[in-house]
This record gives C-alpha cells, structure tokens and sequence, in this order.
C-alpha cells in the first residue's frame, strides 16, 4: 500500500514521496546543470508524478533559465526542454521510451491543468501551469531585445513560416533564422541537421507532437551545436493564427483543453486520458489518507 511521507531535510526544505514508483509523487535528483541557481532564482526541486518528472518552477523562472542557457551557447549537447501535459503523462506511462525521454531532459514543466490540480491533491503543489506556448510566447518576447535567434521547425507545410511571418510583426526585431515544416523521411534529415546546424540558432523550437519531438530531440541533441531544443507540440498552430487559442476566461477556467475538442473534434480521443488521469489522483490521494490513518490508529497511547 502507498504511504505519503513529510521529512524535513538539512536545508530546511520539506521533501514529500509517495511510496511506488509510478503511484504518485516522489523527489528526484536534478538533471546535472538543469537547474543550477541563477541571481534571484531558487533551486527548485523535480518531483515525478506517476512515473514522469517535473519540475516545480514558475513561467517567469524557466523562461530566465532558457535564457541564460541561450547566452550560454552549446556545451556539447543542446539543452532539452519538454512541456507534458496530462495526455502526454498518461502515454508515458504505457510508453517506456517516452517515459525515459522525459526523464533526459534538463526542464520539464507541467503544461495542464490537470497536472497542477494533481501536484495540489497530492500535497506537492506546483507554482503554475507552464504551457508550452506560454513559455514560448515569453521567450520570443525577450527574443526581440536580447537578441535570440531561433528555428522553427515542425507542423503542416508553409505553417512554420507562416508562424514567422506573424511573430516577427508582433515582436520587431525577432530573429527568425529558419523554419522547416515536420514532414521530412528519415532520409532527409541529415541534410536538415546540416541546415539547422548552419542557421547557428540559439533556440531550435521542435513541433513535432508528442512522442515524435521528444524522440527526435533526445536523437539529435548530440548532433545539433544548439544551446536549447523546446519541444511545443501543435504551437505553431496558434502562432500562425491557423488555430485561435482559447479565451483567457476559458483559460483560468483550466478548460482550454475543451475549448481545442470544440475546435477540432478529432482531439476527443485524446482527451479521454483525462478521467483516467483523474481517477488514479484520488484513488492515490485516497490510499494515502487510509495509510495516515491506520498509521496513527496504530500509534496508541504509550507507543
């Protein structure tokens, strides 16, 4: 039976596990260099939820750490950024290779709402949601004063481009050095390495879709001299314009993903992950109350 623990660590922090290794909450190492300490930012800890990690950082906070990777440059490999949200957590679970993707990368941040309301049932509350396409509309914001350069690659032909075309009105200045639809064979993608690796950006956006980006990105991230990979699944969509985003009210709601099956029906099969994902958070939640209360049950008076 799972059992959910509180300890108080040297630092002072609080470190919460969730017994099993795939039945809940439990701390995690970081990734070496993922989240060392920049000015101002406190090192956050990567806790993993029913088998994939996460960590517990705010929007603001890994746009900083994206940043300071870019101005970096490359180390050797590029940096792996990834955004699971509840349907791609539940893939994971019944995908190995998915789940082990997700576990090389050096962020991981929690795109869905379900993701956050699980980590506040759970008792590790997340600070946010950290959508993908929130993060990459903050980092193409810094992007046009600091100088970013980055590629677009994935999607439907001539969508990356037009994803460029837009965010270069929006934000003056933008450095777009690249884009290249998602519909190469394996036999071209060598020359798209050479082409990616030639463009020299300092940020390679991979909408690919889950698990294909993940894969690609932890494929290549030896051969590409690029500081950073994002994967941000179908934000090339919305950055075109192709698919609006929900509206900001659906948004606190936590229903944007409802919003998407309105748009586009053929999503609904996917969503159908969500009560599961749902179920397996208060049935944990509720095993873990029953084990706090025969433990204190069998703590009588006198020990």
């Amino acid at each position: 039976m799972a059992t959910c623990t509180c300890t108080e660590r040297h630092t002072g922090e609080r470190e919460f596990s969730v017994g099993g290794s795939a039945t809940g909450f439990r701390r995690l190492p970081v990734a070496e260099g993922a989240l060392d300490p920049a000015p101002g930012v406190h090192r956050r800890r990567r806790v993993e939820l029913f088998g994939v990690p996460f960590d517990r950082v705010s929007l603001l906070e890994a746009a900083a750490r994206i940043g300071r990777w870019m101005e970096e440059g490359t180390s050797g490999r590029a940096r792996m950024v990834v955004t699971p949200d509840t349907t791609a957590l539940m893939r994971a679970r019944r995908d190995p290779l998915l789940r082990w993707a997700y576990h090389q990368a050096d962020l991981v941040t929690p795109d869905g709402t379900g993701i956050v309301w699980a980590s506040r049932r759970l008792g590790f509350p997340f600070e946010e949601r950290v959508s993908g396409i929130d993060l990459v509309e903050e980092l193409l914001r810094r992007g046009a004063t600091e100088g970013y350069r980055f590629f677009f690659l994935g999607a439907r032909p001539g969508v990356a481009q037009a994803a460029a075309e837009r965010v270069r009105r929006r934000y003056p200045g933008l450095r777009i050095v690249g884009t290249h639809h998602g519909y190469f064979s394996p036999q071209e993608e060598p020359a798209l390495v050479d082409a990616i690796h030639a463009a020299g950006p300092d940020a390679l956006l991979v909408g690919l879709g889950v698990p294909k980006q993940e894969l690609w990105m932890l494929r290549n991230r030896g051969a590409l001299e690029v500081p950073v990979m994002i994967g941000i699944g179908g934000s090339f969509d919305v950055l075109s314009g192709r698919l609006p985003r929900a509206p900001k009210s659906w948004q606190r709601m936590g229903l944007e993903w409802l919003w998407r099956v309105l748009r586009e029906p053929r999503r609904l099969g996917r969503v159908g992950a969500i009560p599961q994902f749902m179920g397996l958070v208060l049935l944990q939640r509720a095993l873990s109350s029953l084990s706090s209360s025969l433990s204190s049950s069998s703590i009588g008076p006198g020990g």
